[in-house]
Order: C-alpha cells, then sequence, then structure tokens
C-alpha cells in the first residue's frame, strides 16, 4: 500500500505542477512531501517500525480532501491571461515599525540570549536547555511567557516574509536581510532551534521564484549573501553540537522525513484505543491559547476544562518508540490534529478546508499579486513545507504573524496607486 500511495502522490505532483505551470503551488509540493515521507518510511531503515494499513488509510483520506479543497478553488477562482507578474503596488510597508520592532526583538532576544550563555557557563547544554526553555530563561513570570510566545516568536515568523519580499521588491539597502539574520541567529541561541534557519530558505527561496522577473542583485550584496550563507551554517552546525549527543545529519535528515509516519501510527492507535477526542478545538487552537491564556491571566474566566484536556491530547513532546532504540517525538503530520478533532471525517473536511486556503493564497498570488498577499503566501507555505511536522496552525505564533502582518502593511493612498510597480 506504501509503495502505491507514494506512487500517486508523484503522478499527482506532477500532473499539479504541468497544469499550473509552477513548482511551488502548494499542492505539488503536499503531494510530493508525502511521496518522500510514505516513501522512505516504507523503506524501513534504522530499524523503523512497520505501518498499519488504517494508518494508510488515514493519509489517503486526508490527501483527497486536500485535493477536492485545492481544485474547487482552482477552478472556481476569477482568472486572467499572463497574471504571474508582480504588478499591484497597492500595498506599502510601514518601515518606521518595522525598524522599531526591530530593534526591540534584538534588545530583548540579546537580554534572553544572555541568560541561556549563564545556564551554559553551568554545565548544561544546549539541548537541555531548549527542553527547560520556559523555566529556566523566562522564569515564573505568566507575562513573560504571554510575551515570548504570542508577541516576540509571532513577530519573528512576520518578520522573515516581510524581509525576503523587502529583498527582491523593496528599498536598495536591504537592511532588513541583516537585521533578519541577526534576529535568526539569535532566536536559534535563545532556544536552541535549528528550524528557524530552515523558515529563512524556504521564505527566500519562494519569494526569488514569485520576483523572478525582478531578479537583479549586485555583486556587493551576492557577496554578502554568500557571507550571510556560510555564517549560517556555521551557526546550525555549532548549534547541533551544543544541543549535546544525537544522530549522524544522514539519520537525522532521514527520520526528519520518515519518522513522522510510524510516530503518526503510533499516535493515532493511542487516540483509538483510549477513544479520545478534542470535538474541534484542535483546529483552532492556535488563536485560542493566547485568548484564553490572556484573560485567564487577568482573572476574567478559567480555561475551559475541555480545551485543557485537549492541550493535554494534542501534546506529542514525549519520546516514544518507533524502531529498534529510535525515539522520536514531535513530528505526526497535520492528520493527527484532524483525526483528533474529528475521527475519519474530521481528517478529510479538515484538509479540505486546508486545501482551500493553501489555493486561496496561491491564486491570490498569481492573478491578484501585491506584498500582502505574497506575505501571506509565503507564510502558508511555510507551514506546507513542514508538512511532516503538525499543522501548524497549533502554534499560537505561526497563527498570529498572519494577524500581525497588518501592522507593518499599509494600504496606500489612493491617488498613490495609480503608480504601478
Amino acid at each position: 500500500m506504501a509503495a502505491f500511495i507514494a506512487f500517486t502522490c508523484i503522478v499527482i505532483s506532477i500532473i499539479s505542477s504541468r497544469m499550473q505551470r509552477s513548482v511551488i503551488n502548494p499542492l505539488t509540493i503536499i503531494f510530493v512531501f508525502f511521496s518522500l515521507m510514505i516513501g522512505l518510511a516504507s523503506m524501513g531503515l534504522y530499524n523503523l517500525y512497520d505501518v498499519r494499513d488504517d494508518t494508510y488509510i488515514v493519509m489517503i483520506v486526508g490527501l483527497l480532501g486536500f485535493l477536492i479543497g485545492y481544485v474547487v478553488i482552482s477552478v472556481v477562482f476569477p482568472k486572467k491571461r499572463n497574471a504571474y507578474l508582480v504588478t499591484e503596488n497597492r500595498y506599502e510597508f510601514k518601515y518606521d515599525t518595522l525598524y522599531f520592532l526591530y530593534f526591540v526583538t534584538i534588545v530583548y532576544m540579546l537580554y534572553r540570549g544572555f541568560s541561556v550563555i549563564i545556564l551554559l557557563t553551568q554545565g548544561y547544554t544546549l539541548g537541555e536547555v531548549r527542553g527547560a526553555f520556559t523555566s529556566e530563561v523566562l522564569g515564573s513570570s505568566v507575562w513573560a511567557v504571554i510575551y515570548e510566545n504570542y508577541v516576540n516568536k509571532a513577530i519573528i515568523f512576520m518578520f522573515i516574509p516581510i524581509a525576503a519580499i523587502d529583498f527582491f521588491a523593496g528599498k536598495k539597502d536591504k537592511r532588513l536581510l541583516i537585521l533578519t539574520f541577526i534576529v535568526a541567529v539569535l532566536s536559534a541561541i535563545g532556544d536552541g532551534g535549528r528550524v528557524i534557519f530552515y523558515y529563512v530558505f524556504i521564505h527566500f527561496l519562494i519569494a526569488a521564484i514569485v520576483y523572478k522577473k525582478r531578479l537583479n542583485i549586485s555583486k556587493k550584496m551576492k557577496r554578502i549573501i554568500l557571507v550571510l550563507l556560510v555564517l549560517g551554517v556555521t551557526a546550525m552546525y555549532i548549534i547541533t553540537k551544543m544541543r549535546g549527543p544525537s544522530a549522524s545529519i544522514i539519520q537525522q535528515l532521514y527520520l526528519y522525513l520518515a519518522g513522522a509516519i510510524p510516530h503518526l501510527d503510533y499516535r493515532l492507535y493511542i487516540i483509538d484505543s483510549t477513544n479520545s477526542h478534542t470535538n474541534g478545538w484542535a483546529f483552532l487552537s492556535g488563536y485560542l491559547k493566547p485568548f484564553f491564556h490572556v484573560i485567564s491571566s487577568i482573572g476574567i474566566i478559567n480555561y475551559p476544562q475541555s480545551f485543557l484536556n485537549s492541550l493535554d491530547l494534542m501534546n506529542v513532546d514525549n519520546f516514544v518508540n518507533i524502531g529498534d532504540r529510535i525515539t522520536f517525538n514531535a513530528f505526526v503530520t497535520p492528520f493527527f490534529y484532524y483525526y483528533l478533532d474529528g475521527g475519519i471525517i474530521g481528517v478529510f473536511f479538515y484538509s479540505a478546508a486546508y486545501g482551500v486556503i493553501c489555493s486561496l493564497s496561491y491564486n491570490y498570488v498569481k492573478y491578484k499579486p501585491n506584498i500582502k498577499n505574497i506575505a501571506i503566501y509565503l507564510l502558508i507555505m511555510q507551514g506546507v513545507l513542514t508538512s511532516m511536522v503538525r499543522w501548524q496552525f497549533v502554534i499560537s505564533a505561526y497563527a498570529l504573524s498572519f494577524l500581525y502582518l497588518n501592522f507593518v502593511i499599509k494600504k496606500k493612498k489612493d491617488n498613490d496607486n495609480l503608480d504601478e510597480i
């Protein structure tokens, strides 16, 4: 069954890329990702456990739902010829606001980084600091946790697509590129994570493709980019070593893709055996968590018990065995959350809803392009290109970053809209 699903995903991705004349459409990428994940998992390298047919059925239903939702929007979305050009200039960045937010973020993260350095000098590894981040680095302050999770992290998510767009279509000095790299390094040091460098790569790569007819980089900027790439790779290597002993790079890369499938299998088995469901809380939890956290902290109401129960059910951070001497956590694909919310029916309808969201985002960039639509699309693609991990909207920082775009992007006055890029 695994080989059939992987082959079918490849065929659909090829047809999609041909029909939409683009390899960066979400439909193609989703199906390429799952063909890789399922194909690699079926190989059983590093003694990975076999996956039940029931889990493959869940994935088939989810992929079918995504395909239907995506195609429906692609068919009905109003189109015009030769529209894949960034020609609409109705929005602009609020650079003063952006520079202020960069300043506040960098100062805060330098302070946070200092706390991490103190822990490292006391003998902690960066992996241990990452595991005890909230208690050891942020302390016991509720408002410090709220600021970190719902403001600072969300702003960092927002910075990356803004910097990518600015690099290709914004000011000529490219300051946001340098500032974003600084933020990325400080973020990686502060919480021991490396994924932010992957996010930066995703956003700049896709933005380069979107702005393909506007790509004109000076020799000076090419040297700056090369230096930043070298520094970024070096930072990832150092952070990997500082996190303590781990598997080889090849094994890590394999497990990052393949491991999600047997891990999903394990988690679905637990859901079925305990008959546990979140009844709709999971799908919107990224927006609900900050809402309940804030109003409960100021004493208005307490968390609904059913929501607290759903958070426990959604927690997949504990390590479990997915193979002989192979433990794994976190990576469960979006289908875990859909299944947890509504069973196999939930998988189909939530996947279809995600397909609608992705298709709308892609078509707005293709047929009604402006910097706001492109920024939203880049964030959506960040979620698509991390499909092996989770339904990204359960992460409040990611969910809120879409809202924060409204604070740094403004609509131009009517008399300015006559000038196009």
